[in-house]
């Protein structure tokens, strides 16, 4: 992946966060509604701390998008949490415990995870300066 290439995918991945992460503070039913996610959460507490966080690995990419070498560890964690975003929603789709819906925006992780290793594997450690 080329330095620009790797900057516009962190670009859009922080982009992508945080308008996950206002919808789900601000507009959650509504984000709810458009995906068709059910059972609707009616504990917004736990959807905007999520949300919180979902904002702050935004600006980890966005960080990284800037100096990709300097925040090798923040995109590792990203990985980690974008993953886990797929999995755990997995997980939940397949106990019943929410619709197959969820999974929509939480492929989209899936694809960052994908891209962010692609990314990480394009700046390997020997790059690092001394």
């Amino acid at each position: 992946m080329t330095p620009q290439t790797s900057r516009t995918v962190f670009t859009v991945a922080a982009l992508f966060n945080w308008v996950v992460a206002a919808a789900l503070f601000f507009t959650p039913h509504l984000f709810q509604q458009l995906f068709q996610i059910s059972p609707p959460v009616d504990q917004l507490l736990w959807v905007q701390l999520f949300a919180g966080l979902v904002f702050v690995f935004g600006i980890g990419y966005f960080w990284a998008s800037r100096d990709l070498q300097a925040n090798r560890n923040i995109v590792k964690l990203g990985v980690i949490g974008k993953w886990a975003v797929v999995v755990i929603g997995l997980w939940n789709v397949v106990v019943g415990q929410v619709s197959w819906q969820f999974m929509i925006p939480a492929s989209a992780d899936g694809i960052f995870a994908i891209l962010f290793t692609i990314a990480l594997s394009g700046h390997s450690q020997t790059q690092r300066p001394a």
